[in-house]
């Protein structure tokens, strides 16, 4: 399966997943964190999760699967209702989207809010 670009994956109605990167030693984490459990620094921005590789799928009853997927050497669990396999690029987004219109695309749940929220949670702290 290939992977599916973010352009796609808006077209689908989903919107980007995003992730965190520390300011001062640019550590990617998911979930969100207060501090930075490389350097403890306590600054971040949203990053775009991009693409993905699925590294394990678990198939749940109707049709779920949940998904481990590496996504800027940070590993999430996600969900699609496509077809996924070991070592399938896909698109991690931050909604769900149509999976009819992009079947390469898993949900990461909760990181949406990242970019949302970013610029107001460290906004007036000594």
């Amino acid at each position: 399966m290939s992977g599916t670009s973010r352009a796609e994956a808006a077209a689908s109605g989903a919107l980007p997943a995003f992730l965190q990167s520390c300011l001062a030693c640019a550590t990617v984490v998911f979930p969100p964190r207060l501090a930075c459990r490389s350097c403890g620094d306590d600054r971040f921005e949203p990053v775009p999760a991009g693409p993905g590789v699925v590294e394990q799928v678990t198939e749940l009853p109707g049709g779920l699967r949940i998904a481990s997927v590496r996504a800027r050497g940070v590993l999430v669990v996600c969900s699609s209702t496509g077809a996924l396999a070991e070592g399938d690029s896909v698109t991690v987004i931050g909604s769900p989207g149509d999976p009819a219109a992009v079947p390469a695309q898993v949900y990461l749940p909760g990181s949406a809010h990242i970019h949302n929220s970013a610029h107001t949670e460290n906004e007036g702290t000594p």
